[in-house]
């Protein structure tokens, strides 16, 4: 078992309704664990070194807006991590962090496709994707047969349903989930780790 990464937007029940009426984000919605790994690399997402950015400095792309996604914390996830605080100071200061904290992500959908779309069109153009990622991670080297396979092929989609994504699948798994979020008039969009 592991962590796995979930695109939302604000209202989920609103988006979760408006996904179920188009085959084509249903049918493709899935982000596999591996685009997990890109936010969770050994490094804090914000670090220069993380997978997330360096992939942005291959696509030239500041990719600031997607790292952000992963600060939100709707209500169920602040209640459950106030289990986490032994008093009530300690629960209101986190309270009152994560509000600001999320401060930075509401209104953020614009961004953060605009993020998604030049992320898409930089590594794209981008030739020997893996070889340039280890060339800049400079020890952090991707071996695994998994990961040769999901940073190969960018332009190919070849999974079906998530588990087997390739970067580029998942990229445009996540722009189409973005689009359809502002079809319904979503402003917030975000990620959550289960």
């Amino acid at each position: 078992m592991g962590l796995d990464i979930y695109f939302c937007a604000k209202n989920m029940e609103r988006f979760v309704e408006a996904e179920r009426k188009n085959k084509d984000v249903s049918e493709n919605r899935g982000l596999s664990r591996w685009f997990c790994y890109i936010f969770l690399s050994e490094y804090a997402p914000e670090n220069p070194k993380s997978r997330i950015s360096v992939l942005g400095k291959i696509a030239k792309v500041d990719v600031l807006p997607l790292i952000k996604m992963t600060w939100y914390c709707d209500e169920s996830e602040m209640e459950g991590e106030l289990i986490l605080y032994d008093n009530e100071d300690e629960k209101q200061e986190f309270i009152t962090k994560t509000k600001q904290t999320n401060l930075e992500v509401i209104g953020n959908i614009n961004s953060a496709y605009k993020t998604v779309k030049d992320l898409i069109s930089g590594l794209s153009e981008a030739k020997d994707l893996l070889d340039r990622i280890e060339t800049i991670e400079k020890g952090n080297v991707i071996t695994s047969e998994e990961g040769s396979y999901y940073f190969s092929d960018f332009d190919k989609d070849k999974g079906k349903r998530c588990p087997g994504n390739n970067l580029g699948q998942d990229l445009r798994n996540l722009k189409k989930q973005i689009e359809l979020a502002m079809s319904i008039g979503e402003d917030t969009v975000y990620f959550r780790f289960f």
